[in-house]
């Protein structure tokens, strides 16, 4: 699926980011902008993959069918890239870049899917872009700040990924991405998705060519934001206002109930309620190992706009590992994940200061 690159206006600085999209519509499955006349997801992913972890959605006409599907790499990840200094780079920034993304897409609203840190981000942009979310689905998602070990592992893998890709040593980055599936999925699933494992290596490797303060920046704007998230405040809390549902794994329940908890006893009586729910022996990649029923769960999600009547969809059960055939992003819908060879969607506006761009097709790089 060609890439679409959506250039930032320069109201962020001195930074110039330009983000990379994977865009589906109805009528194009290899569109360039979504179609207007359906509604959107929005799929954001965990941290070190990038938009073409959602290859399984991109593929399910349950979804396709009726959806527009965007997938973006987030900052820092995949074919995105920024040139200039973005300076500390939080979640904050994170969901300014997206909500200026969306604006480029001429997306009033979308439906968010997020993944882990992706979940994380979605969440963030549902309380600080509250008119930009018209629901929020979270896998994987992570109540409060990261323990000290956790974040201890964040600034390893940061560290090992900036010497390795000074280095060029590939076969240290590629300790990163293993330690990332195998926290994604465990070490049986992880072997099951081996080539996708592969085209998420090749893409971290390709991150070589850039310079020592590239390299330095891309290692903070991937990690920076989930070392340094606080906990969230009712004050986040009260600002969804969108039906929000979380699906778990079972790691991390409590947590994310109490807060689903509070932030039903905080939102407006307007707002429907939320809910978090539990996906029983499941990875915490489950859109990935259970594509087949994440996918039914997210269009029953946005059809309903609120959480009842779900739970048949994802069990009791007990989660059998996917077969070894499953296939990957280049043999389901050819992702690519080498160089951007696509269409880029720009501004067309003279104008720095005027945040009405227009979407016009541009050469490709």
């Amino acid at each position: 699926m060609p890439v679409t690159f959506i250039p930032l206006p320069s109201k962020f600085g001195k930074a110039k980011i330009t983000i990379a999209a994977r865009i589906s519509s109805p009528r194009n499955h290899q569109a360039d902008r979504p179609d207007p006349a359906h509604e959107t997801m929005l799929f954001l992913h965990p941290v070190w993959a990038d938009g073409g972890f959602f290859y399984p959605q991109f593929e399910d006409p349950i979804l396709y069918e009726h959806y527009n599907l965007v997938a973006l790499d987030l900052p820092g990840h995949g074919q995105t890239t920024v040139r200039g200094s973005v300076g500390t780079y939080t979640y904050d920034k994170l969901v300014d870049h997206l909500a200026a993304a969306l604006k480029v897409l001429k997306l009033e609203t979308v439906h968010v899917v997020g993944m882990s840190c992706g979940a994380i981000c979605g969440f963030h942009l549902a309380a600080k872009h509250p008119d930009r979310v018209a629901s929020l689905l979270t896998f994987g998602f992570r109540a409060g700040a990261d323990g000290a070990d956790m974040k201890e592992s964040y600034g390893e893998c940061r560290d090992l990924m900036v010497e390795s890709l000074k280095n060029k040593d590939s076969a240290s980055l590629d300790q990163v991405t293993t330690a990332m599936f195998e926290f994604g999925f465990g070490p049986a699933y992880a072997r099951r998705f081996a080539d996708f494992k592969d085209e998420c290596m090749a893409q971290a490797r390709s991150w070589s060519k850039g310079g020592s303060k590239e390299i330095e920046q891309r290692a903070h704007m991937i990690w920076n934001p989930p070392i340094s998230r606080p906990t969230p405040g009712d004050e986040d809390l009260k600002a969804i206002r969108c039906p929000w549902l979380s699906v778990q794994d079972e790691d991390n329940v409590a947590d994310v109930t109490a807060m689903m908890d509070q932030h039903n006893a905080v939102r407006a009586p307007s707002v429907p309620a939320g809910r978090c729910m539990v996906f029983a022996h499941s990875p915490l990649w489950m859109t990935l190992a259970h594509a087949d029923r994440t996918n039914r769960l997210m269009a029953r999600f946005i059809r309903q706009r609120n959480t009842t009547m779900l739970s048949p969809i994802l069990g009791p059960m007990t989660a059998a590992p996917p077969s070894p055939a499953l296939k990957t992003p280049s043999t389901a819908v050819s992702f690519d994940l080498g160089p951007p060879q696509s269409k880029h969607v720009g501004w067309a506006d003279n104008n720095d200061n005027d945040d009405d761009g227009q979407l016009v097709q541009l050469a490709a790089w």
